[in-house]
């Protein structure tokens, strides 16, 4: 310890970054301290946080906001989609070693496919046409120029499936692997909504779009056997190696909304923590009933759910990065919306009353959160 002035060991000065305060104990915690701090709404962004995305808008001079429209092609459409180059999507994903993936078990093409894939999946959820992303990449000493082409390869792939460009980006030598990758995109047509959370009513169709459970499971599989893991349960470690976002959902939905005049009425949110985490930050303090049916089950399902000793329905609905699409519409427009999702299935009926129910019991396990200790978590949780 430096000595004083009058040759006095000077104090210890206290430690901001490890103060002995109380922790945060979950994710929400945090983001009441980032709502604490900042301002959510302004001009520019006219809806505030809280969403699969920030709905951005172009100001004029005056700070209004100024629409125009134009055209643009995606790459794996024939036909032009029509945008409004005044509004915008903007969402930022973090994919970190240790934290979202595993180099024991990931390929570095799927590591670089899945980066952007989840990031993608916003711009799903929130019925938008993808543009671009830019990618700040964290790259460990070592690393060689083969693992990094592997890694442009698989981020290329799906960069091309989405007909999206990189835009620009950051990279900086870092002690493990890591991406965080921002994607923006425009409406699915003229004048078409971007898709929200927080519009259910009571008595709304609670939906799902894709199956849910598979990506936990293969979580868990490949924890357990690594790349052995897809030998028998391939369809699950594929959910958690190369998830798909549903983008042309989406934007069947949002354009489906315009056509019907339901702006503001359905509601979408991507599967990222599982239903029972997510369908509450949905629904905007309303609750739900939920029956998780058969059909709603994939045929894998049931087998990786008897292999860690859970039910079926359980992790069905603590499942995460699946990155199917959790909905809630009017009842009216249920036939609407399964025409322009044929794959959508109904989970339930949203409820006046917080929480959730299951087949009407309540079901009170959440699935994950950064932030949760693990001795915080309800016995059906911690089997899974």
């Amino acid at each position: 310890m430096p000595a004083g002035p009058h040759g006095n060991a000077e104090p210890a000065c206290p430690d901001p970054w490890r103060d002995a305060g109380p922790r945060p104990a979950s994710e929400d915690e945090i983001l009441a301290l980032v709502d604490a701090a900042f301002p959510s709404r302004s001009p520019h962004v006219p809806f505030g946080r809280g969403h699969d995305c920030a709905e951005l808008v172009a100001l004029a001079r005056d700070g209004t906001g100024c629409p125009a429209p134009v055209s643009h092609s995606l790459l794996q459409d024939s036909n032009p989609v029509f945008q409004d180059a005044g509004r915008s999507a903007l969402s930022a994903d973090l994919f970190l070693q240790d934290v979202h993936f595993r180099t024991g078990y990931f390929l570095p093409e799927e590591a670089g496919g899945k980066a952007l894939s989840a990031a993608v999946g916003d711009l799903a959820a929130a019925g938008a046409v993808p543009l671009g992303f830019a990618l700040g990449l964290m790259l460990p000493p070592g690393t060689s120029s083969s693992t990094l082409a592997r890694i442009f390869s698989g981020m290329a792939g799906r960069a091309r499936d989405y007909g999206i460009v990189l835009a620009g980006g950051d990279l900086c030598a870092a002690p493990l692997f890591g991406f965080s990758v921002t994607v923006w995109g425009a409406p699915a047509g003229p004048g078409a909504p971007f898709l929200r959370r927080g519009c259910a009513g009571a008595d709304d169709v609670v939906f799902v779009i894709g199956p849910c459970g598979l990506a936990r499971a293969g979580l868990w599989a490949l924890e357990r056997s690594g790349r052995k893991a897809a030998e028998l349960l391939p369809a699950c470690c594929r959910a958690h190696l190369e998830p798909r976002p549903l983008l042309r959902e989406g934007r069947a939905l949002a354009l489906t909304a315009q056509k019907k005049g339901a702006q503001g009425r359905v509601s979408l949110m991507d599967v990222s923590d599982g239903p029972a985490r997510d369908l509450p930050r949905l629904l905007g303090g309303l609750g739900a009933d939920l029956a998780v049916g058969p059909e709603l089950l994939h045929p894998e399902l049931a087998e990786a759910a008897g292999q860690m000793g859970a039910s079926p329905d359980a992790l069905f609905l603590l499942g995460g990065e699946d990155y199917a699409l959790l909905g809630t519409c009017p009842e009216a427009l249920w036939p609407d919306v399964q025409a322009a999702a044929p794959g959508a299935a109904r989970l339930g009926r949203v409820r006046r009353e917080a929480g959730l129910l299951l087949r009407g019991r309540p079901f009170t396990a959440r699935g994950f959160d950064h932030f949760t200790d693990a001795a915080a978590r309800t016995p059906e949780e911690s089997r899974l």
